[in-house]
């Protein structure tokens, strides 16, 4: 129990993750994959919308190398749907074309 009010003390500690009552299990995978995005400068908007499927691309430079993402088109703006595990969300980025490939 000491540990887990020891670790509200932590810098930047807002709260536990909860699934009802029961304190959730985030993966190390997942903490990673928030760490990798908060820390660039890049335009994100965070969504719980569930987007229909576009044209799949990989991101082939920059910090977001490696990862598959698709077209999708939200608030007359050409945005990437960038597909992170990041607690049941998706990412929205604007991201220059010339760092993308087809899948």
């Amino acid at each position: 129990m000491a540990s887990y009010y020891n670790s509200m003390e932590v810098p930047g500690f807002l709260h536990y993750v909860r699934c009802g009552k029961n304190l959730a299990m985030v993966s190390d995978a997942v903490i990673e994959n928030i760490r990798l995005v908060t820390c660039q400068d890049l335009d994100i908007e965070v969504s719980a919308e569930r987007f229909q499927q576009g044209q799949k691309l990989v991101i082939v430079e920059g910090v977001l190398s490696g990862l598959s993402c698709e077209v999708v088109e939200a608030g007359n703006k050409n945005k990437l749907l960038v597909r992170v595990e990041l607690l049941n969300r998706q990412l929205l980025i604007n991201i220059p074309l010339e760092t993308l490939s087809f899948a």
